[in-house]
């Protein structure tokens, strides 16, 4: 959809919509998001297509930095549903093609963008693993701070990246890892 299109229909569908909050699903598959976040804070979902696996993640994942700036309370990210445990339906389930250590980075580098946990696999098959992940107090406290910020790489090199979340009373939250690379998650 051309820019001045996408323009005329978001001004119509905020100006129907200021006095109650709305969620709008945007790609950039079908283009259109230049100048998408100049409309102010609204619920978005920037859909990805996930799939289980790790380079699929990562292009995902990593590419959350730029969103950084707009993200916070009432605004969050979406960057997809979790590929860990058990994926797809019915007689179909088979297990995730990322590795354990694939699946804590996966988990992790969500609680740092501050997105929503959705849970993309089969709750009747969760193992020991699966389960230890969804629930794991910590990462969930992370990703469920109040203050609602979204982590950003604040260094890379072909090595690795850092990435930094401010948390509510002035802590902070740091991720290191091999970042998007082929190598895998550290």
């Amino acid at each position: 959809m051309a820019e001045s299109a996408t323009s005329t229909v978001m001004e119509k569908i905020v100006s129907r919509c200021k006095r109650r909050g709305f969620v709008y699903p945007a790609s950039e598959i079908y283009g259109g998001l230049n100048g998408f976040w100049d409309y102010g804070p609204l619920g978005v979902l920037l859909k990805n297509n996930i799939r289980d696996s790790w380079w699929r993640v990562t292009d995902i994942g990593f590419q959350q930095s730029r969103w950084a700036p707009y993200a916070g309370p009432g605004h969050w990210p979406d960057p997809d549903m979790l590929v860990v445990g058990k994926l797809g339906w019915g007689p179909q389930l088979h297990d995730t093609h990322l590795s354990h250590d694939e699946q804590v980075t996966h988990i992790t580098l969500w609680s740092m963008l501050a997105a929503p946990l959705l849970i993309g696999c089969d709750l009747t098959s969760l193992d020991d693993f699966t389960l230890s992940l969804l629930t794991n107090d910590a990462v969930i406290a992370v990703d469920q701070d109040p203050l609602g910020r979204q982590a950003w790489r604040c260094a890379a090199d072909g090595a690795g990246e850092i990435w930094a979340r401010p948390l509510a009373g002035r802590a902070q939250a740091s991720w290191v890892g091999t970042g998007s690379g082929s190598h895998g998650p550290t």
